[in-house]
């Protein structure tokens, strides 16, 4: 090889490496952002929305939804979407659901309280990731 060939050849390397974390960049960006969006009840809308970064140890995310969805359909949802179980608490006419997971690297909090308000349902939604516990 010649000195053409190897500075081609570090070129097109250095490209490839480039683009290779440009994409997975892209996708953990995509990934996070799909995370976010998990916990809104279909047809909910936002209300508000509150954020925690302590990188790179924890993160948490707070948001608040509405809807109009009967009580019981809404509470089935984050029940099983996010295979939460019984409710933990209640209190008047909430309802809070909330499970601590454990994984290998990480360990994720999920609460969800319901509140019944008249003609709307309000979902409090709070998840908190902690990274090497």
């Amino acid at each position: 090889m010649n000195t053409n060939d190897n500075n081609r050849l570090l070129i097109w390397g250095s490209l490839f490496g480039l683009g290779m974390m440009i994409l997975c960049g892209t996708a953990m960006l995509v990934a996070w952002n799909l995370d976010k969006e998990a916990a809104r009840y279909p047809g909910s809308r936002e209300i508000a929305e509150h954020t925690h970064y302590a990188l790179p140890k924890l993160y948490r995310w707070d948001h608040t939804y509405a809807t109009n969805a009967a009580i019981n359909d809404v509470y089935q949802w984050y029940s099983i979407t996010f295979d939460l179980g019984p409710e933990s608490q209640a209190n008047g006419g909430c309802s809070l659901v909330e499970d601590l997971k454990s994984h290998l690297f990480f360990q994720r909090y999920i609460g969800v309280l319901i509140c019944e308000t008249g003609d709307e349902r309000l979902m409090f939604v709070t998840r908190s990731t902690t990274f090497f516990p």
